[in-house]
């Protein structure tokens, strides 16, 4: 399940934003609105996750098969560094039953995705 990538829509302040975390792990809505954060004296964005219809908006692509590239428009992309302690990753290939294999570190490039920890840190035996 960790060698999975969940690719999460979510919305910070009014401006859409692709999280890709392991399949094991969850987005962290405080982790995600710092590593978005500007410098200077901007406050942290206020963070949502995406509607079905703005993540559809946004990517072209339906929830359940967001692939982690490949959208109607740019826009900003950041990976949870956990993905990258993995030799192949699997993430949607724009169906929710097709995937494709991939190197993380190409993936991260390939999508021009930010690295950041952005998982929950959840106690032991979750």
């Amino acid at each position: 399940m960790s060698q999975i990538v969940k690719s999460l829509d979510f919305v910070a302040g009014d401006r859409p934003v692709l999280v890709l975390v392991s399949g094991a792990d969850r987005a962290d809505p405080d982790r995600l609105s710092a590593a978005l954060e500007v410098t200077g004296s901007r406050p942290k964005p206020p963070i949502r996750r995406a509607t079905a219809n703005e993540a559809r908006e946004a990517t072209g692509f339906s929830i359940g098969g967001i692939p982690p590239l490949g959208h109607v428009r740019p826009l900003p992309v950041l990976i949870d560094e956990g993905l990258l302690r993995h030799e192949v990753v699997w993430a949607a290939a724009g169906l929710p039953d097709t995937v494709f294999s991939a190197a993380p570190d190409r993936l991260a490039r390939a999508a021009g995705a930010r690295v950041v920890a952005v998982a929950k840190d959840d106690p032991p035996g979750r």
